[in-house]
């Protein structure tokens, strides 16, 4: 029953982004970036004695729902690139280069689950924070702090990630319309349109 609700799929898929591409071993540069240099600031909010205000709060409840809603319209333009590429295509042969897109655009759909699962998590402590016992308090301002700086991890790795994708579709829009060219004007021989 409660594997319906179960977000480990999410969090292993995440984890299996974090590998050297091409092989098995994990990534210990790219893991300790995105789960323990966030530590950094919850260390650094308790050795100040730093506390989040109710505005504050407000300000991170809306900042993160926002980000949810983003992610999950990401998720949906992704859905759309990908079927794009999966489509039937009688002439068309399945190369390399699709292969490794496909790679991208699987670590893509597992960073931004997990970045809307941050996202949510984020917004449950802001929330567990607005109910006033200190002790609750202290922890959910240790969640919020650890939380936001991995949001922030993930969002510029899914930005480097997107763009990379998009450059690489644009990229081979633009070279097929240069072979498209060449052919017209004769400077060269038709290639094979499969890649």
């Amino acid at each position: 029953m409660f594997s319906k609700f179960s977000v480990w799929v999410i969090i292993k898929g995440q984890l299996r982004t974090m590998k050297v591409y091409g092989t098995d071993k994990l990534d210990f540069f790219e893991v300790c970036v995105l789960f323990f240099i966030p530590l950094a600031s919850p260390i650094l909010q308790i050795f100040m004695d730093l506390h989040l205000s109710k505005d504050i709060v407000g300000t991170i409840v809306s900042a993160a729902s926002i980000f949810a809603g983003l992610l999950l319209n990401l998720l949906v333009l992704l859905y759309s690139i990908l079927s794009a590429i999966l489509k039937p295509n009688p002439v068309k042969t399945p190369c390399v280069d699709d292969e490794r897109i496909k790679d991208l655009i699987e670590h893509l759909f597992y960073n931004i689950s997990f970045a809307i699962l941050v996202s949510i998590l984020i917004v449950v402590a802001s929330l567990i924070h607005l109910t006033g016992m200190k002790w609750i308090m202290t922890g959910s301002d240790i969640f919020v702090s650890y939380f936001g700086i991995q949001l922030f991890l993930l969002i510029t790795q899914i930005l480097k990630r997107f763009h990379k994708l998009l450059e690489h579709q644009m990229s081979r829009t633009r070279q097929k319309k240069q072979q498209e060219a060449s052919v017209i004007w004769g400077k060269t021989k038709q290639q094979d349109p499969r890649c």
